[in-house]
């Protein structure tokens, strides 16, 4: 029984995981989308660098705390697997 508690706790941890990562695609995507619409309503070099600037920076903010997200889950997922298979 400790085994199957333990391989229910892991797929429901891979599915949160997987889940997680579908959001996070499903909003870059989003966001790709958005900053293309932007660029190309720019009127000049110093508003699409703007835009350009922004999108970066939300960028790397969004794949950082996603990061922390996987860092986080993984953490979880070892742990409730070493409590479930522990003796």
């Amino acid at each position: 029984e400790r085994f199957f508690d333990a391989n229910r706790t892991m797929m429901q941890n891979m599915l949160d995981i997987n889940r997680s990562l579908f959001e996070f695609v499903d909003a870059r995507f989003k966001s790709d989308v958005a900053a293309f619409d932007e660029l190309c309503k720019c009127k000049d070099w110093q508003e699409a660098s703007k835009v350009q600037a922004r999108f970066m920076s939300n960028l790397t903010q969004q794949y950082f705390d996603q990061t922390m997200k996987l860092t986080e889950a993984a953490t979880k997922m070892l742990a409730s697997q070493r409590a479930a298979t522990r003796d």
